[in-house]
């Protein structure tokens, strides 16, 4: 491809959450084979939710419309390309949680 576009919006998916949540769940066992998991519990909380989800989406949790960033790849040069920095602003169209971006 010659060109790439990536949009970024905030979105509010409460299943999702639950579901990324339920796996850290596994961590406040105290007894697995005799061993206390639940001193991590709270650093897996927080790997589990610096892993990306790559998935379709109801376009209905979006809470703000998206901003789109788009790369050239035959101008940009591979440099540019190790770090992106795109400023934003969003302006909710509702109240709720933010779950992600």
């Amino acid at each position: 491809p010659t060109k790439g576009t990536l949009y970024l919006a905030p979105f509010s998916d409460e299943g999702l959450f639950q579901e990324v949540s339920n796996k850290a769940n596994f961590w406040y066992q105290t007894f697995f084979y005799g061993v206390d998991l639940s001193y991590l519990r709270k650093q897996a909380y927080t790997e589990y939710f610096k892993q990306p989800i790559v998935d379709t989406f109801d376009p209905r949790h979006l809470v703000a419309k998206p901003i789109k960033h788009t790369t050239d790849f035959l101008s940009d040069t591979e440099e540019s390309l190790k770090k992106i920095s795109i400023d934003f602003t969003f302006y909710p169209h509702t109240a709720t949680h933010v779950h992600g971006l």
